[in-house]
């Protein structure tokens, strides 16, 4: 029986969470039925991952004007971005999946980000006349040019239920399809030997460590984490502070500012920045509790949170949709306001004094992820959609 081919249009650097989900959605996919073809305009480590499990993975000769241009928010450079972004990337792209499509028998196009971010798939499926999926791994609200190109989009994937409520009021509630990530257990050991990370950092075996990791990016709260961090090392608390990320070309301003306040604040021996890391897994195994401290940033889900949750690490969010979902308050982790160094000072104090707490609420952090965030049930999700929209639902998709 000939198999289904999905076109993934990935139209991220491979640096970022949704390459990273794309990733693990590829590795459960049912490949005696689906076949995968996975389109992209970049090669950062997940797209080589993909690669590595042997999926078709096709690089797009275009890339946007818009994609990590500092001048992207600026109203007039927008409306000439917009105008360049139309003939050197909108319009060729098209083209190329449009004949990708139709080249591949392409039955269906699952598209990895907003509709903003992947026009060129949006007008591609339309043209070929396949259903078309966006998978919104953000929390914001639509742009205008977003609402329109709603009606060639067949269904949404919302991430939580507070993006779903978000979206339902633009887009057409009957498209949107609630799908939490999940992440596979069996890649996370509670008990990985971490003792040569520690070594590799400065740091004792002995060592309580407090850590955040992600983009270094303003809206993430990292100044709050190091005013927590100084009211913490004010009291006396023998702490190590990691920040696992590394800033964009056009954020390095903002890391060099981060890591001046750690020295201006006394923190310069206490706070280790580790730049871009891959193995983020196994810096994750040598916390003691993992902060997410995002303020304004609109953070869609919070995949490190839900890593550090299956290797049994208690964790602390700020009430913030995304993570703020993910946490249940007092059993798997707390949950803090969001700009309120105090505040998250004082749950960082709260974990690290009680052993039984941490250790408890590791326990059921884990037991949380592979309950309700199995990479299999997302996975099978999935799928149940793609049959759906197919008309093969309730049947073997062959």
């Amino acid at each position: 029986m000939e198999k289904i081919k999905i076109l993934y249009y990935e139209p991220t650097s491979g640096f970022g969470g949704s390459s990273r989900c794309l990733l693990n959605w590829l590795k459960k996919l049912d490949r005696n039925v689906y076949d995968p073809v996975v389109a992209v305009h970049y090669d950062g480590p997940a797209i080589q991952d993909m690669k590595r499990i042997n999926a078709k993975v096709i690089r797009v000769p275009f890339r946007s004007s818009y994609l990590y241009n500092p001048w992207a928010d600026k109203k007039l450079a927008s409306h000439l971005l917009s105008v360049l972004d139309l003939f050197s990337f909108i319009l060729p792209a098209t083209i190329y999946l449009y004949r990708l499509i139709k080249g591949k028998r392409i039955k269906l196009a699952h598209l990895n980000s907003k509709p903003f971010g992947v026009i060129p798939g949006i007008l591609a499926a339309r043209l070929a006349g396949i259903p078309a999926i966006c998978h919104l791994h953000d929390i914001k609200i639509p742009v205008r040019r977003e609402i329109y190109l709603a009606r060639w989009v067949d269904r949404f994937v919302a991430l939580t239920g507070k993006a779903k409520e978000l979206y339902s009021e633009v887009y057409p509630k009957g498209k949107i399809k609630l799908i939490a990530n999940g992440i596979d257990l069996e890649e996370y050991s509670l008990a990985p030997n971490s003792d040569h990370l520690k070594e590799e950092l400065g740091l004792r075996v002995e060592d309580k460590v407090v850590g955040v990791v992600g983009r270094l990016v303003p809206g993430k709260g990292f100044t709050d984490f190091l005013a927590a961090a100084k009211i913490l090392n004010d009291k006396g608390l023998a702490l190590r502070y990691i920040i696992v990320g590394a800033a964009a070309k056009e954020d390095r301003q903002y890391e060099d500012n981060l890591r001046q306040i750690a020295i201006d604040q006394g923190l310069g021996q206490k706070v280790i920045f580790t730049g871009w890391r891959e193995d983020v897994k196994e810096l994750i195994s040598i916390f003691d509790v993992l902060i997410q401290p995002s303020s304004t940033f609109p953070e869609g889900f919070g995949m490190t949170v839900l890593e550090a949750m299956a290797l049994g690490k208690p964790v602390i969010v700020t009430d913030v949709p995304g993570p703020g979902e993910l946490v249940v308050n007092g059993k798997t982790g707390l949950i803090v306001l969001p700009a309120d160094p105090a505040k998250l000072a004082g749950a960082i104090e709260t974990i690290i004094n009680d052993q039984t707490l941490s250790e408890t609420m590791g326990k059921a952090a884990r037991h949380l992820a592979a309950t309700d965030f199995n990479i299999e049930n997302t996975v099978k999700k999935l799928e149940h959609l793609y049959a759906e929209l197919l008309g093969k639902e309730g049947q073997h998709v062959y």
